[in-house]
C-alpha cells in the first residue's frame, strides 16, 4: 500500500470514528511517559554512583596535589588551571592528543578538512555527536543554514537510498518466511520468527560486523564498538565515542588515508539510516494495522453501530507476504 493510500484510508477511518485518533494518542503517550519513567529510574540507578565516584576521584586528586605542593602553589592558581579546563571542555576539547604535545604546543587541526566533512555529514544526518561543535558566531549562523538546506536534502536522499535496498529486504524476509513454512505451520509462529530473524540478519549487517571494524580502527573494545555504532545509527549522537578521535591510530596519519576512512563512514551512515528508515515504517504500517484491527473488534463488540475501514488487504508490491508489514 502507497504511503498516499494509506494516508487517505487512516483519514477516513479517524473521520468514520472521532474517537480513534484521540484513543491512540491517549495510549501512545501513556506508553510514552511510562517509558521515559523507566528509563530515568534505571539510568539514575546505573549512572548516579559512578558519577559520584568521579567526582570524589577528581576532588582527591585536586586535594593532594594542593597538600603535596601547598608550599610554592597558591590555591587561587589551582582554580584558574580548573577553570582553563573546564573552559577547553565546554569549547569541545574532550579529547587532545596527549599531555606532552599540549604543553609543547603540538595539537592537531580539529577543524581540517575531513574532520569538517565528517562534521558536516552528522549535520545534515541529525546525528549531532557534540564532539566537534562551531564555536564563533559566524560558523553558528553558517551552521544553521546549512542544515536548513542540507536536512531535507538529506532525507530524500535517504528515501531514494531506501527504495534501493526495499525489494531487496522483501526478497529475503520471503525467503526465510518460506523456510520456515517448512518448520511450522503457523501463521502466528511464521510472522514473529520471520521478524526476529530479519532482525538478527539486520542487528548483524548495521551494527556487529562494523562494530569489529571500528573496534581495530579506532583501538575501542568491541563493547564500545558496538555502542557508538548503536547509538550512531539511532541518531542520539550522544558524543562520547566519535571516531576520529585518537590521531595515533595509522590510519589518521596520512590526510589520504584519513580522508578516504571519512568518506566510508558517511557511506555507512547513509546506508544505515536508510534502513533503519524502512525498519521504522514497516513497524509503524503493522501497528497501524493492528490497533485498527483492535480498534473495529471493540467497537463490534460493543454492539456500536461504527463504520470502520478495514486498513489489511491483500498483498501488493512492497509488502512481505502473509503479513501486515508494508515496506
Amino acid at each position: 500500500m502507497s504511503l498516499f493510500r494509506k494516508a487517505a484510508r487512516l483519514s477516513e477511518l479517524r473521520k468514520s470514528s472521532p474517537n480513534y485518533s484521540a484513543m491512540k494518542v491517549c495510549i501512545l503517550t501513556v506508553t510514552f511517559f511510562l517509558y521515559l519513567l523507566l528509563g530515568s529510574v534505571m539510568f539514575h540507578h546505573l549512572e548516579s554512583k559512578h558519577q559520584e565516584q568521579d567526582f570524589r576521584f577528581v576532588i582527591d586528586r585536586l586535594g593532594s596535589f594542593y597538600e603535596k605542593h601547598r608550599h610554592c602553589i597558591d590555591p587561587a592558581e589551582i582554580s584558574q588551571i580548573v577553570e582553563v579546563v573546564l573552559l577547553a571542555c565546554k569549547d569541545g576539547f574532550h579529547h587532545l592528543d596527549n599531555t606532552t604535545d599540549i604543553l609543547n604546543g603540538n595539537i592537531t587541526d580539529r577543524w581540517d578538512l575531513p574532520s569538517s566533512f565528517f562534521f558536516s555529514a552528522t549535520v545534515v544526518t541529525t546525528i549531532g555527536y557534540g564532539r566537534l561543535s562551531p564555536q564563533t558566531r559566524q560558523g553558528r549562523n553558517a551552521c544553521i543554514l546549512y542544515a536548513l538546506l542540507g536536512i531535507p536534502l538529506t532525507a530524500i536522499l535517504l528515501k531514494e537510498v531506501g527504495h534501493m535496498f526495499k525489494d531487496k529486504g522483501i526478497l529475503i524476509l520471503t525467503k526465510i518466511r518460506q523456510s520456515l513454512m517448512k518448520i511450522h505451520k503457523s501463521k502466528t509462529f511464521i510472522t514473529i520468527a520471520t521478524a526476529v530473524v530479519g532482525f538478527l540478519v539486520l542487528y548483524c549487517i548495521l551494527i556487529c560486523l562494523p562494530a569489529l571494524v571500528f573496534s581495530y580502527t579506532e583501538g575501542w573494545s568491541y563493547q564500545d564498538a558496538h555502542y557508538f555504532c548503536f547509538i550512531t545509527l539511532t541518531t542520539i549522537g550522544f558524543g562520547d565515542h566519535v571516531v576520529g578521535g585518537n590521531n595515533d591510530r595509522v590510519i589518521y596519519q596520512n590526510q589520504w588515508s584519513k580522508w578516504a576512512f571519512k568518506i566510508l563512514i558517511t557511506l555507512y551512515l547513509l546506508c544505515g539510516l536508510s534502513i533503519l528508515a524502512i525498519v521504522f515504517n514497516a513497524l509503524s504500517s503493522g501497528s497501524e494495522n493492528k490497533f485498527a484491527e483492535l480498534y473495529k473488534k471493540r467497537k463490534q463488540s460493543g454492539n456500536e453501530d461504527v463504520s470502520v475501514i478495514e486498513i489489511k488487504e491483500d498483498p501488493k508490491p512492497g509488502m512481505i507476504p502473509g503479513t501486515d508489514i508494508n515496506l
